[in-house]
């Protein structure tokens, strides 16, 4: 490859520590100054959203240099996970109207947390943000990892990542694809976060009063059915074609397109009464209690989960949000103690649920259903987009395929073939 240089990323950059910020000052309540933690990153890099922890900087200390700008790269120093999921992961702070230092509103480096500062002239900060993700510093991060129950990285061990770098030209060109890429993802998922906002609006506005209709078991509503785990002993029930739920898959969805764990048709054969046909209604009920997803397939669960099989498709919406309502509810129903929550199928099957008119329900499923079937329709094409972004991360860094002169068009340079692809067609799939 030309002019590609065996580089050291320590040559390239410097790594911050982020601030011990005092856990007094810490709030569950919004406050518009969000305390980023590893929870903020995705399994593999990018930046999560959806659990944000903030601070009390009207109390608490917040010294200027740890105010994150939009665009800054962060780094997790520290992962819970026994995988490694988020160690060494890179997360890009995103440009959310109304957080910005200006306003007095901002994300703070927080501990735990690097923060990736490239040196002037030598090397693209985007290109710099997809070699942080990429399966090769991947590995060089957990090969080096210490801890066994908490991993930990850190700024030297990240520094010493090898690799061969690429000229600026197309160190830009690579980054632009790939941040086009995840620009559409993120607009996906954020369209798909509003749809399920505005179907939870018009519950809170119709339902208002539910809690004054004569209440029926969840059982009157649809089949609970609880699921179960195939013998582990024999290995051919697993890695078929049959999606097996585990709790994980709930988290941040609305409709379960992918898990990450499945079942051979051998083993889903197993046990016939546990398959769940889509649109079911997931709810975790041990350990984690609440996560409530819809299927969107036929699949399988594990005893973790319950799940509600609408005798009526006009029952399906309300129960999701319903249940959507219910989490702290759901807790402390539960039996276990604070260790290891657990809401067995009998409870979960005999939860009260407010019965409304037929006709009420009828006009809340016409209304919401499109708004569902965008959000579906969303998913399954984030899933294709991830496809496409983890098949071009890999060749883009290893330089097997290069965008041309023209910027209109990518180039295959693997050994046994040379192909032109357009990214904008890919970007439609």
């Amino acid at each position: 490859m030309d002019e590609w240089q065996e580089t050291r990323l320590g040559d390239l950059m410097e790594i911050a520590h982020g601030y011990s910020f005092d856990s007094v000052f810490f709030s569950d309540a919004p406050t518009g100054h969000i305390l980023l933690t590893p929870a903020n990153f995705k399994a593999g890099g990018g930046f999560d959203s959806s659990r944000y922890k903030y601070y009390d900087a009207g109390r608490g200390p917040v010294p200027p240099q740890y105010i994150l700008d939009p665009g800054d790269i962060i780094i997790a120093l520290t992962d819970l996970s026994r995988e490694g999921s988020i160690l060494g992961c890179a997360g890009r702070v995103p440009a959310t109207p109304g957080l910005t230092s200006r306003s007095g509103q901002y994300f703070l480096h927080n501990q735990r947390i690097g923060r990736a500062i490239p040196l002037p002239g030598k090397i693209n900060t985007d290109f710099l943000y997809w070699l942080l993700r990429s399966k090769n510093y991947r590995s060089h991060i957990l090969a080096t990892a210490s801890g066994s129950t908490v991993k930990h990285t850190s700024p030297r061990r990240i520094k010493e990542f090898c690799f061969l770098l690429p000229p600026p030209e197309e160190q830009t060109a690579a980054a632009a694809l790939l941040n086009a890429v995840e620009t559409k993802i993120n607009l996906l998922e954020h369209s798909s976060v509003l749809l399920e906002r505005a179907a939870m609006n018009f519950y809170r506005e119709w339902f208002p009063g539910s809690g004054e209709q004569k209440p029926q078991p969840l059982a009157a509503f649809g089949k609970i059915v609880c699921g179960k785990t195939p013998s582990k002993e024999k290995s051919h029930y697993f890695g078929g074609p049959v999606p097996f739920i585990k709790i994980p898959d709930l988290r941040r969805r609305v409709y379960i397109t992918h898990t990450v764990d499945s079942l051979s048709y051998e083993g889903a054969a197993t046990q016939p009464r546990k398959q769940i046909p889509p649109n079911s209604i997931c709810v975790s009920c041990i350990a984690t209690v609440g996560l409530v997803a819809f299927t969107a397939s036929w699949c399988h669960t594990n005893q973790q989960i319950n799940s509600i099989i609408p005798h009526h498709h006009w029952n399906r919406y309300y129960l999701y949000c319903y249940l959507k309502t219910m989490g702290p509810r759901l807790e402390a129903l539960s039996t276990g103690g604070s260790t290891t929550l657990n809401l067995n199928t009998g409870s979960f099957s005999r939860l009260p649920i407010p019965r409304p008119p037929q006709s009420l329900l009828d006009k809340f499923y016409r209304v919401v259903h499109p708004f569902f079937q965008r959000i579906l329709l969303n998913t399954r094409h984030v899933e294709r987009l991830i496809i496409l972004r983890d098949s071009l991360l890999p060749k883009l860094m290893a330089g097997k395929i290069k965008l041309k002169g023209d910027g209109r068009t990518i180039e295959s340079r693997t050994l046994f073939e040379k192909r032109v692809l357009d990214p904008q067609k890919l970007l439609l799939i």
